[in-house]
């Protein structure tokens, strides 16, 4: 049984299948518009989901195995025939790849797992819960809509919930544009404790600058207005003290121009997936 489908600009499409009573499942790929599949891995796997990052690689999310039943997330390189395993011991109900190639995925909370949202701004590599507002759920759909929010559907039978994220995948408030005229970053990112947020504005501008944190929700942390000659070296240390481990925003507005970028704060009490 065919349970996902995903395509690039060529010729190639890959589906993901399932078959619970033996073997078989996995994912196959098409190279000629459908004409003709085969095999390409995670064989016996219950695929979910399907996603292609900017990269050209296959990210897959399943919920389980023949013979091993928790599921995870998995990604074949573009290029290569080995897949590499990106997450595993959760069931995973579906996966959406933002508009930066951050993974999100939406689990099952079936036998004593886990449900909810999670994250990872990293390719993989960390995973962050997103549940706030939700709590431990049954996610099984988990959507990008068209205006770059996240919905999910959630709980089981004829009590289901649709919940939708406070902001963008890109984390970014309502009405603000980016603009290539500022050139920022804050480093070290991920962070704990302090991060320098730097930044390049364009040139002969006299005007305040304001610079604003928000968390994940669209919450504002801290906000900052002064002159440009008051920013010393055109950089900002901004402090988290008290703040919970998570993703923050920071947004430099300055006159017409405006940026934003994410950060992550990693405190003493926190602990990766």
């Amino acid at each position: 049984m065919i349970t996902s489908i995903s395509g690039n600009y060529s010729d190639t499409i890959y589906a993901g299948s399932i078959r619970w009573t033996g073997d078989g499942g996995g994912i196959y790929c098409s190279i000629d518009s459908g004409n003709y599949w085969e095999n390409i891995g995670l064989f016996d796997h219950y695929v979910s989901s399907l996603g292609i990052n900017s990269n050209n690689d296959l990210i897959a999310g399943t919920r389980g195995h023949f013979t091993l039943y928790h599921g995870g997330v998995y990604k074949l390189p573009s290029g290569t025939n080995e897949w590499i395993t990106l997450k595993d011991n959760d069931i995973v109900t579906s996966l959406v790849l933002g508009l930066e190639d951050e993974i999100y995925i939406g689990c099952s909370n079936i036998d004593l797992y886990y449900g909810a949202i999670r994250y990872s701004f990293d390719g993989g590599q960390n995973w962050i819960i997103i549940d706030s507002g939700m709590g431990d759920r049954n996610v099984e759909k988990l959507i990008l809509g068209n205006d770059n929010h996240l919905y999910s559907l959630s709980g089981w039978g004829n009590n289901m919930i649709i919940h939708r994220s406070n902001n963008t995948v890109l984390i970014l408030q309502p009405g603000i544009n980016q603009n290539k005229e500022i050139i920022t970053y804050n480093y070290p990112n991920p962070f704990k404790g302090e991060t320098i947020i730097y930044y390049t504005l364009p040139t002969n501008c006299y005007e305040e600058v304001q610079i604003t944190i928000y968390d994940l929700f669209g919450n504002q942390i801290k906000k900052c207005i002064m002159r440009n000659d008051q920013l010393k070296n055109n950089q900002l240390k901004f402090n988290a003290l008290g703040l919970a481990s998570g993703i923050y925003m920071y947004q430099i507005s300055y006159g017409v121009y405006h940026c934003s970028r994410n950060m992550i704060l990693l405190n003493k009490n926190f602990n990766y997936e």
